[in-house]
């Protein structure tokens, strides 16, 4: 109930002023990778769960007159049906591939695993990390899926003619690695129409984003946090997020996953490429990577 009610509060009240802006749900990562699972998170009613999320309790309360979007459940194909003007929508986004094939966060091809090869399970079997990883991106982007998305959402809540107007914008609450996706889709991406999308977004809240990556902690947590990954998952957005690829699933050693800038060669874990800053689009974190000792969200 609490969680509730600080993303009310985040989403309506900071800053002070409203704008009645459409609201965009984005899941964390989901092992498989399929839309129909990932929507879940947001929208209990599917799996039958004994509580109603924040976005769940909005729509039913229709706080502050919002609505479910026509579909309320999206992905990067999905056609919305135009609302007539009305602006206080909301949608609940998945940013996997619609049929769960592989993918990366993505940053627009501009960073590649620095490690070329490794051992597997740092152990016998040799494997060319960038090149999975370029596989895994061949799949698309997640990040640029949403910026699709968030074009998708302005046309259908504010009309065609949305790109004369400033105002329009859209509100995004983002659990887990999901708020990794917005962040990359407002660095590195471009709307359909060639707008950047940071432009398009007017607040971003984030629940539980590892920010800064994953790094050492418990198996239990590990195994947890990347549960039933796909293997171009491991070898894309689990690189990302700095855990090392194995067939048993990620490890999180001590030593980084670094990325490499294609241009300089410079080298960084790839959260550290993305950066920290919210490039001044007001932003609340929740729960965000700060835990115990143990915990693999540094």
């Amino acid at each position: 109930m609490k969680r509730i009610s600080v993303v009310i509060f985040s989403l309506l009240y900071i800053p002070l002023w409203a704008a009645d802006c459409p609201i965009i749900f984005v899941h964390g990562s989901k092992g498989g990778g399929l839309p129909s699972e990932c929507w879940k998170d947001w929208h209990g009613a599917l799996q039958d769960v004994p509580y109603t999320s924040a976005m769940e309790r909005i729509i039913n309360e229709e706080y502050k007159g919002y609505t479910a979007g026509t579909p309320l459940d999206c992905h990067v194909n999905t056609v919305l049906t135009p609302t007539g003007g009305e602006t206080r929508k909301i949608y609940n986004f998945s940013y996997y591939n619609p049929d769960g094939t592989k993918g990366v966060i993505g940053s627009n091809g501009r960073y590649l695993p620095a490690v070329i090869v490794c051992n597997e399970d740092f152990r016998t079997t040799t494997i060319t990390i960038r090149q999975r990883y370029i596989d895994a991106m061949s799949g698309g982007s997640w990040a640029n899926n949403f910026a699709i998305f968030v074009e998708k959402v302005l046309e259908a809540c504010y009309g065609p003619d949305w790109q004369s107007n400033p105002n329009a914008k859209v509100d995004v609450v983002a659990h887990c690695m999901g708020g990794l996706v917005v962040r990359a889709a407002m660095k590195w991406y471009n709307l359909p129409s060639g707008e950047p999308v940071i432009n398009r977004i007017r607040k971003l809240l984030t629940i539980s984003t590892p920010h800064y990556g994953t790094h050492y902690g418990s198996e239990e947590a590990i195994a947890q946090f990347f549960m039933g990954h796909e293997s171009w998952q491991r070898y894309g957005e689990d690189l990302e997020l700095n855990a090392w690829p194995s067939d048993a699933g990620p490890v999180v050693y001590w030593e980084n996953v670094y990325f490499e800038d294609v241009n300089t060669g410079e080298k960084k874990i790839w959260c550290d490429w993305l950066g920290y800053d919210t490039w001044g689009i007001p932003t609340v974190t929740m729960r965000g990577n700060r835990g115990g000792a143990k915990s693999i969200l540094n």
